[in-house]
């Protein structure tokens, strides 16, 4: 694993890396908001299988995505209007939504389901990443199943290590907790996972919308 050393100021280089490895089916390592991710193109069915298999992911586990921005999503996912409140109030930020996806995504991505986990990134980095490879990127942390999630690049696995192209690395992050994960639909919503927002947080933004 070749490891980056990315700075606001020579970010540009070392993105642009990472997106043409990407491109090519490899994995990446890059910084969301709290955590390391571990990035392949969503839409390349070989690499999405290529993350399960190195993280020992159950298959019938999605995997959630990172993208550009708001507009980016509604490509890949049916957004009733309780999400749009949720993505006006929270995004972009650490808050996944899990939405109907729509044609067009590799099916080992959804694990047999038809919902994705979605959000453009808190992190202007995981952003910019997903725009110049031109489309979703996984969003799973980039650890082993059941092992800590990654903060810190020295704490990667070298089983991780091993089968990752390059990591982008911008120091020790924030750690734990993760993302907020939401499911919502035009009726209601449903925290699957709290995590850096608050559930009391959601149930304001989302006003009188029932949440589970």
């Amino acid at each position: 694993m070749e490891r980056i050393k990315v700075s606001p100021a020579g970010q540009e280089g070392a993105l642009a890396r990472a997106a043409a490895a990407l491109a090519r089916g490899g994995l990446v390592i890059f910084p969301a908001e709290r955590l390391y991710g571990l990035a392949a193109d969503a839409n390349n069915p070989a690499a999405v299988r290529a993350v399960f298999a190195l993280k020992g992911r159950s298959e019938r586990r999605p995997l959630p995505v990172i993208v550009s921005d708001a507009e980016e999503a509604k490509k890949w996912v049916a957004v009733p209007g309780p999400a749009l409140r949720l993505m006006e109030r929270f995004w972009p930020g650490p808050l996944t939504l899990v939405l109907p996806a729509k044609v067009g995504l590799a099916p080992e991505l959804l694990a047999g389901g038809d919902h994705l986990g979605i959000r453009p990134a808190g992190n202007a980095l995981a952003r910019e990443l997903a725009r110049l490879l031109g489309g979703p990127i996984t969003a799973t942390s980039a650890n082993l199943s059941g092992e800590d999630s990654c903060w810190d690049l020295d704490r990667v696995e070298a089983e991780l290590a091993a089968s990752v192209e390059l990591a982008l690395d911008v120091g020790r992050l924030a750690g734990p907790p993760g993302s907020t994960v939401v499911t919502v639909s035009e009726t209601g919503a449903h925290v699957l996972r709290e995590g850096v927002i608050a559930r009391n947080i959601i149930a304001e933004a989302l006003g009188g919308v029932r949440l589970k």
